[in-house]
């Protein structure tokens, strides 16, 4: 038994008929025909429905056209279709550009870490400059770009999912990736833990990028540490391919049975753990001199105050009168080595004037420290410490160079190591060579005796044995990686130790054996060397570095200030995750894939909203119309209720 299927339009095949244009005024457009008449398009390339088209509709009016004249109609209708079919083109162009526009400076504004709000600044600024050059026409263009606050919120999420897309593209084709983990508390108060990653794809092309921003809440235990770590990691793929993990060194990260460390090996995951030396004040509590630190802070805090106070304006007069070395005392920060260096350099240097200044200052409370800059003990505690934060300032600056692997990392820590077995030993003689305020302490005084400090040198020694525990068991991959043309085949892995022989031995190598080594690990073929090209991958996916975890929190001081601390954990991981991120976002494909139409009235209805919000102003600058970004889909929260009278025009809107 046989059933009727129905005939599909492409199974016919038909064809444009080019007799149709002189006859029934019909041209092929994009494969099917349009009247140039009307402009209407037919479905199918049918002669039965374009002679009805005409005879229905257009041939009382052009069947009085024959011959030449049918032929001069025909050319007239043809360029008037060309005309109309590239206005339009145009106009689509033009909003293209626009859309284009918007999203370009959007993501300037994020990665500058301004307020969504500047993007209408942008564009005033942008009119002003097309008109100060007579441009009248590009001011226009300028004026039709839309960068009110919810258009930038929205831009901003929907850049975020591109380039979310993209990183998690990049994240499941990478051969190997290592983790940097950091928390620090915001200005609301809320601990966030960042998550950066870094990948290495098949051809040595590295990218370190944010995989997530986790919110901690009141509990900052190892535990909820290890939870969040593990959920974000599982969403792109699992630990599997991850060779490295670096913390910021605190306790949470470092506990054996309670911290990061231990609880990851519980959970099966076998990794490289290393923590990194970035916060100072911890190192100071490690090598008991936290005490100095603190008296130099309080001295700073007295002398400075929250603001510009009297004895501060006294001490500028006084220091300028003496021509001091400096104007004034610098503060110090609590997360960074360079303001600690920076703050006991100043110090240092103004002892004295600082000692004469409180001198004439009545003041019971100066008196404890008047007597601190009397004693010498405090004095030389003061330049050994002012020496040490210095060589840890230099450390740190090593430490905070970009795209570095973890072999650079151990080559700046494994140097500061040997510098502190030399302080060791030249402490012992009381040679203090390489430390100048020491230096300059002994100059004044012969009989001034460092050789106490030595205790110091050893307890700092001791706590970086402590963060780079597991340095040991890299260190016969370290050797092979800065060397391999050299390394000992007998003490490598055995899977390494066959192509190793072959390598050792090929003419082309022993060439390039003085080449930088991330240079020469990408001429390892893997048709030749498929174990030695995995081990060059691995380890060249391996941080060096939590810095640029404190990079990103220096910039979540600027995007969440006290003045706007309301902006939600989604829209603040978009926002920061366009400002660190080293992929490209592609406007083009952006355009495109958003519906052109539907943003326009969105953007039309909020040059209604902002025409409504600037006729509702309360006097001061203020309408109930004032947002604060709260989410990242544009989502707003007003600061007063709507006026009654306003509430018909908000009607209005919605059914633009």
């Amino acid at each position: 038994m046989t059933t009727n299927r129905k005939r599909k339009i492409l199974e016919e095949h038909r064809t444009f008929n080019m007799k149709w244009e002189q006859r029934f005024l019909f041209i092929e457009n994009n494969g099917k025909p349009q009247c140039l008449v009307c402009s209407q398009v037919l479905a199918v390339s049918k002669g039965y429905n374009v002679s009805r088209h005409y005879n229905t509709l257009h041939k009382a009016e052009y069947d009085q056209y024959v011959g030449e004249s049918r032929f001069i109609l025909l050319k007239d209708l043809k360029s008037r279709f060309k005309k109309h079919k590239s206005l339009f083109t145009i106009t689509s162009a033009v909003q293209t550009a626009r859309l284009a526009a918007s999203y370009q400076v959007c993501l300037e504004l994020v990665k500058s870490k301004n307020s969504f709000k500047d993007g209408e600044i942008v564009k005033r600024c942008a009119v002003r400059m097309a008109r100060a050059f007579g441009d009248e026409e590009m001011a226009k263009k300028f004026e039709s770009v839309m960068l009110s606050p919810q258009t930038v919120a929205r831009r901003v999420s929907e850049m975020n999912e591109a380039v979310s897309s993209k990183l998690k593209s990049v994240v499941e084709n990478c051969k190997f990736f290592s983790l940097a983990l950091d928390d620090s508390s915001d200005v609301s108060n809320i601990n966030q833990l960042l998550i950066f990653i870094r990948t290495i794809d098949e051809d040595f092309s590295v990218h370190e990028e944010l995989l997530k921003m986790h919110p901690l809440g009141s509990s900052t235990k190892g535990s909820d540490i290890v939870t969040a770590v593990v959920s974000v990691v599982n969403e792109f793929g699992g630990f599997h391919k991850c060779s490295c993990i670096v913390t910021n060194g605190s306790d949470e990260m470092m506990g054996i049975k309670a911290g990061l460390v231990g609880l990851l090996k519980k959970n099966g995951v076998d990794c490289v753990i290393l923590h990194c030396i970035m916060h100072h004040e911890v190192l100071h509590r490690r090598y008991k001199m936290s005490d100095v630190m603190a008296s130099v802070i309080s001295i700073v805090h007295i002398l400075r105050g929250i603001s510009k106070t009297d004895r501060n304006k006294k001490l500028i007069s006084f220091l300028e009168k003496l021509n001091a070395e400096f104007s004034d005392m610098l503060p110090n920060s609590n997360v960074r080595w360079a303001s600690a260096a920076r703050c006991l350099q100043h110090f240092f240097s103004l002892r004295k004037e600082i000692l004469y200044f409180f001198q004439n200052e009545n003041c019971g409370i100066l008196s404890h420290y008047r007597e601190q800059l009397h004693d010498e003990r405090f004095l030389r505690s003061l330049a050994f410490l002012t020496d040490l934060t210095m060589y840890l300032n230099m450390l740190n600056v090593n430490l905070q160079c970009k795209q570095q692997n973890v072999s650079q990392l151990l080559q700046h820590t494994e140097a500061f190591r040997k510098k502190l077995k030399l302080f060791s030993a030249c402490l012992k003689k009381n040679d203090v060579t390489h430390f100048p305020c020491c230096r300059e302490l002994l100059a004044e005084d012969s009989t001034a005796d460092f050789s106490s400090f030595i205790e110091v040198t050893e307890n700092v020694s001791a706590e970086f044995d402590k963060r780079f525990t597991d340095v040991k068991s890299l260190k016969t991959s370290l050797a092979l990686f800065n060397n391999p043309m050299e390394s000992d085949i007998e003490h490598q892995p055995a899977d390494l130790q066959l192509e190793l022989c072959d390598l050792q031995t090929n003419f082309f190598f022993q060439t390039k054996k003085n080449e930088v080594h991330d240079q020469f690990w990408k001429l390892v073929c893997r048709d030749r060397f498929p174990n030695l090209r995995d081990f060059g991958l691995k380890m060249c996916s391996m941080f060096g570095g939590t810095y640029i975890c404190e990079n990103t929190f220096s910039m979540i001081k600027h995007m969440k200030a006290k003045t706007c601390n309301r902006i939600e954990k989604n829209t603040l991981d978009a926002c920061l995750r366009l400002a660190t991120t080293s992929i490209s976002v592609n406007f083009e494909t952006l355009v495109q894939v958003q519906p052109l139409a539907k943003n326009l009235r969105k953007e039309d209805e909020e040059l209604v909203v902002d025409e409504i919000a600037a006729t509702t102003d309360d006097g001061e600058g203020r309408g109930w119309l004032d947002y604060h970004m709260t989410s990242n889909e544009g989502a707003f929260i007003k600061d007063e209720q709507p006026d009654p009278d306003v509430v018909v025009k908000e009607e209005y809107i919605e059914s633009f």
